[in-house]
This record gives C-alpha cells, sequence and structure tokens, in this order.
C-alpha cells in the first residue's frame, strides 16, 4: 500500500506490506506529522515555533517539547561544527529538518506497532525502512545537480 501527502512544506510519502492499514488506536501516519507540524511549522502562522519567529512568544515561554528540540537542534549544530544549523540566514529559527526526523520516527513506530515491518517512509529525501524492507542500494543525488548521483551504497 502506498500514502502520499504534504507535511512540514514536503512530500511524504509511505508504501508498507502487506495490506494492512497502518492505525493504532485512530493514530494515523499522517497524525505521527500533524501534531508536529501544528507546533513546529513556519508554513501555519498559528504554530508556536511561528509565533516566536514573528516575537509574539518568548523562547523561555515556549513549551517544553519545544524548547527541548531546540537544545536537540543546537547540539547536531556543534556536533556537526556547524554544517547543521537551527537558524535560518535571517536569524529565525527553524527545526524543519530535525522535527521532520521526529516525524519519521513517529510514523516508523505506528507501523511497528500494527506488526507492519516491511516498509518505508521518505519525507523530502530523509528515508526511514522498516526491518525487513531494507533496500539493498540508495543512490545520494547531488545537491547543485539534482540530475547527477554523486554515489550509491
Amino acid at each position: 500500500m502506498r500514502d502520499v501527502f504534504s507535511s512540514m512544506g514536503t512530500v511524504v510519502s509511505a508504501e508498507w506490506a502487506p495490506a494492512l492499514a497502518p492505525i493504532l488506536g485512530g493514530l494515523t501516519i499522517e497524525d505521527a506529522f500533524a501534531e508536529l507540524e501544528e507546533r513546529f511549522s513556519l508554513y501555519r502562522p498559528e504554530s508556536e515555533l511561528s509565533r516566536i519567529a514573528r516575537g509574539e512568544l518568548n523562547m523561555t515561554h515556549a513549551s517544553e517539547q519545544l524548547r527541548s528540540v531546540y537544545e536537540e537542534a543546537l547540539g547536531w549544530r556543534t556536533q556537526t561544527e556547524g554544517t547543521f544549523t537551527p537558524h535560518r540566514p535571517d536569524g529565525v529559527i527553524d527545526l524543519n529538518g530535525i522535527v521532520k526526523a521526529l516525524a519519521i520516527r513517529r510514523a516508523g513506530a505506528v507501523f511497528e506497532s500494527v506488526g507492519v515491518s516491511n516498509w518505508s517512509i521518505n519525507a523530502g529525501g530523509d528515508l526511514l525502512y522498516g526491518q525487513d524492507s531494507l533496500p539493498s542500494t540508495i543512490g545520494i543525488v547531488d545537491p547543485n545537480d539534482r540530475s547527477r548521483l554523486l554515489c550509491s551504497v
């Protein structure tokens, strides 16, 4: 089965087998993304992060979840020596990269919770696979020339 939807400013696709709907207690793959998008999306003016970006909410008054994710993102910045940063060039906090990874993990947990182990999720090029669906080869596209493959692993 396949599900394709838009979330966090990108296209998300999920594929799984067998034909078992990935639902547990009403939670779906899309729900795993939607909950995080409601809090962290800069595309939604009502989100907590958008309110921080506009100066309507101070980080010290933000939710524990938002502060925790921001702290994790700062850790990524340190570990990558600034290659990853949770700040856009204009200084606005943008947690999309790290939140997308959290959403993918949550969506994967939905599959696992209903006993589906053959699945994959692609959220704008960020990939996660179930234990029974690891591909034999993954291609890495050149970010400067999307028609060119840098390598395969």
